[in-house]
C-alpha cells in the first residue's frame, strides 16, 4: 500500500443523501480521483473530486457508494451499499445461502482495483433484515487525519494515439 497524502478533514456533509468530506490534499499533493482514503482502523472512503490543494471524498455511508467485500467468517463476497445515513446495506452476497449474524466482519476484497484486500469496512448489526445491515467501523465524525493511498489496482493510461493509422476495409 503506497500513501500518497495525508490529510486533514477539513469540512463534511451528511445531507439526506451525500454523505461526504472535504480534505486539505489535493492535485499538489498526488490525489487523483478514484483513491481510498482510510484511517488505521479502517476504510473511510474513496476521493471523487480532486482541486489543487483540496479533494472531496465519498464517504462509506453515502447512497453512491459501493465497496466490494469479503465476509470473514464464510469467506463470501458482497457489496457494502451506502444508504444515507449511519448504517450500510449489505448487498448481493455469494452464497447468500449462508445466513450473516450479528458481529461479520467485512473487509475490502480487492476485487474492482480501488481498494486493496484486507481493510476494515463494517460490522454486520442485523444479519436477518433484509437488506442485511452493518455499522461502518469507522465514523468519520470526529476524525481528524487520514491517509489516501493509491488505488490497488490503477486503471492503465491508455497510450496515445500515434499519427499512423490503418484503414478500416468496408464490408
Amino acid at each position: 500500500r503506497r500513501v500518497i497524502a495525508t490529510a486533514r478533514i477539513a469540512g463534511a456533509s451528511s445531507g439526506g443523501i451525500v454523505r461526504s468530506a472535504v480534505v486539505s490534499a489535493g492535485r499538489d499533493n498526488g490525489v487523483a480521483v478514484g483513491q481510498p482514503v482510510r484511517v488505521g482502523t479502517g476504510l473511510v472512503g474513496r476521493t471523487v473530486e480532486v482541486g489543487a490543494s483540496a479533494t472531496r471524498v465519498l464517504l462509506l455511508t453515502d447512497a453512491n457508494s459501493r465497496v466490494p467485500v469479503t465476509i470473514v467468517r464464510t469467506g463470501q463476497s458482497a457489496l457494502v451499499v451506502g444508504a444515507s445515513r449511519a448504517l450500510v446495506e449489505v448487498r448481493e452476497r455469494g452464497g447468500a445461502e449462508v445466513p450473516l449474524v450479528a458481529g461479520d466482519r467485512l473487509v475490502t476484497s480487492g476485487d474492482g482495483g480501488v481498494f486493496p484486500p484486507g481493510i476494515p469496512v463494517a460490522i454486520v448489526i442485523d444479519g436477518g433484515s433484509e437488506p442485511p445491515l452493518a455499522r461502518p467501523v469507522v465514523n468519520p465524525a470526529g476524525l481528524g487525519t487520514v491517509l489516501i493511498e493509491a488505488a490497488y489496482l490503477p486503471v492503465p493510461a491508455l497510450a496515445p494515439e500515434t499519427s499512423q493509422t490503418a484503414a478500416v476495409p468496408r464490408e
